[in-house]
């Protein structure tokens, strides 16, 4: 299912771009849908990147520290 909605993203990205005049070469048609086809492991990393700096500084035993800054009236 997933891979058919991303096949329909390809598909309207494709359309709206002959539709607004925006001329792409044809050899840098293949990789847009690479990077459309790779948007969720990329988005999926760079959300998950904090979360696992936090787990790897528990598990070598480091300090979590906060820094919080002043505020400026």
């Amino acid at each position: 299912m997933t891979t058919l909605l991303l096949f329909l993203i390809l598909y309207f990205d494709f359309r709206l771009r002959n539709y607004v005049n925006i001329k792409t070469d044809i050899s840098k048609v293949p990789l847009l849908f690479i990077q459309w086809y790779f948007l969720p492991i990329i988005s999926f990393l760079f959300s998950s990147l904090p979360a696992l700096d936090t787990h790897v500084r528990l598990l070598l035993g480091k300090k979590i520290e906060y820094k919080v800054t002043a505020k400026v009236k």
